[in-house]
């Protein structure tokens, strides 16, 4: 990205804080990536918005900035860890330990592929929020995460909160899907193979680690 790109991003990232983190705060620092994660995802969508006819500059740089750069960190022997931490953050050292790759740019590349999910269909589909000719405003992700910084303004909130009011949006329960993303080490790795005689497809899900992984210069 250009040196103007990612200084709309740095002020679209430090902007959304403003709902992300001081409006509506994590009920603990387990689920940082509430405002990290959201605040990463706000940036590009808010940079797109802000200005639709560079809304590409903002989204290209997703893919190695945000997502591959998760997935080389949680492949990392021993560096894998839930969106959502229940143990082990009741210490200065444990709290410090959240402020990493997961809660930034894990919690913001789940967020963009639960939206990818959500808006499958309909007006929003196959575009990006600030996409050039789609609307934020009638976006049904973008209304959820409304919904749920309405709904805990001036208080905490747990994922399941964010989960709830994106169902309601979304118009469909996404809260399964999202939980298991949320409390899951790491992410999966997805294989597809012709079986043998190619008869059919065989699919197969392990761990996305360092040795097993393929390489993620490619784009999504």
């Amino acid at each position: 990205a250009s040196a103007t790109a990612r200084t709309a991003l740095i002020i679209a990232h430090e902007l959304a804080h403003m709902w992300c983190g001081d409006l509506v705060t994590p009920a603990w620092w387990g689920d940082l990536w509430l405002s990290e994660g959201c605040a990463r995802w706000l940036e590009h969508a808010g940079a797109a918005a802000a200005d639709p006819a560079s809304a590409s500059s903002y989204w290209d740089p997703f893919w190695p900035d945000v997502t591959a750069r998760w997935l080389r960190s949680a492949a990392r022997p021993g560096a894998a860890r839930a969106l959502s931490t229940r143990s082990g953050v009741d210490t200065d050292a444990g709290i410090e330990s959240q402020f990493d790759a997961t809660a930034y740019e894990g919690g913001a590349a789940v967020l963009r592929m639960l939206r990818a999910y959500g808006v499958r269909t309909g007006e929003a589909g196959g575009r990006e929020v600030g996409a050039r000719g789609g609307d934020p405003a009638r976006d049904p992700f973008v209304a959820g995460l409304s919904s749920y910084l309405t709904a805990r303004a001036y208080a905490d909130a747990t994922p399941e909160n964010l989960f709830d009011a994106l169902s309601s949006s979304l118009g469909a329960n996404v809260s399964a899907w999202a939980s298991s993303w949320a409390r899951q080490r790491g992410a999966p790795l997805v294989r597809a193979d012709l079986a043998p005689g190619g008869a059919g497809v065989v699919v197969s899900q392990t761990p996305h680690t360092a040795r097993g992984a393929p390489s993620l210069a490619c784009r999504e």
